[in-house]
């Protein structure tokens, strides 16, 4: 019982693990729900709900605004630009919003042959989910 109430006792294993548990576990839900379906739209926005309010907390010592801070967010500004005119392009260009265009290809039109089903969803939320928190990190 003192192991687990002292944070170093294990070495500080048990909390990565418990992340990488908790990681496992929202991608098997995830992977079992539809695509754009309710239960999907809810724990996508539930999670990014969760990570956002950790990105936005205050940090715990001041962060520098150097030339590497900078570059960093003009990179990520422009890709996000670039993907989201690349998005609003394709839909717009479509007959109908819920109807994949080949012609004009979504990033999820792209994607939907990997992560249609089965392993390759469940890997892809594992792999969306790694990206998270590589970024908050």
């Amino acid at each position: 019982m003192a192991a687990e109430s002292s944070p170093s006792a294990d070495g500080g294993f048990l909390r990565p693990a418990i992340w990488v548990g908790v990681g496992l576990v929202i991608a098997t839900l995830g992977a079992r729900t539809r695509p754009f379906d309710w239960a999907a739209t809810a724990l996508i926005a539930g999670i990014a709900g969760v990570l956002l309010a950790r990105a936005v907390r205050s940090p715990s010592e001041p962060v520098s605004a150097d030339a590497r801070l900078r570059n960093g967010l003009l990179l990520w500004l422009g890709l996000l630009l670039a993907v989201s005119g690349w998005e609003l392009f394709a839909l717009s260009r479509q007959e109908s919003w819920d109807v994949p265009d080949p012609s004009h290809p979504t990033l999820s039109t792209l994607l939907d042959p990997a992560l249609d089903q089965g392993p390759g969803r469940w890997a892809g939320w594992l792999i969306w989910l790694a990206l998270g928190w590589r970024l908050l990190r």
